[in-house]
């Protein structure tokens, strides 16, 4: 069975097509590439382990195994949170207080 040619969707436009001459410089339009970085010098290095002794950062401490807390550990954290909210609450309450006072004061 002989193939039938189907119509395209979209009409086709010829484009004409750019000759690039070989003896014309082109533009290149890529972004210029960075130099290579530096390594660390000696002062670097230096400053680097200043930085990390005054902050104590350690190394290779990936030891995570005191990070586990039991149900005791949570609730006394939980009581210690709510205790705390309460007394910036107590706090907020009475200094709000002292602010109306100024206020009728005023008036």
């Amino acid at each position: 069975m002989p193939k039938q040619s189907v119509a395209p969707s979209r009409p086709q436009t010829n484009k004409p097509v750019k000759q690039i001459s070989s003896h014309m410089p082109q533009q290149d339009s890529r972004p210029m590439k960075r130099p290579a970085r530096r390594l660390f010098d000696d002062e670097d290095v230096k400053a680097l382990s200043m930085i990390s002794k005054m902050f104590k950062y350690a190394d290779c401490d990936d030891d995570d195994s005191d990070m586990e807390a039991n149900f005791d550990d949570i609730m006394k954290e939980e009581r210690l949170s709510a205790k705390i909210a309460r007394m910036e609450d107590e706090e907020q309450l009475r200094l709000i207080e002292e602010e109306e006072q100024r206020e009728q004061i005023r008036k």
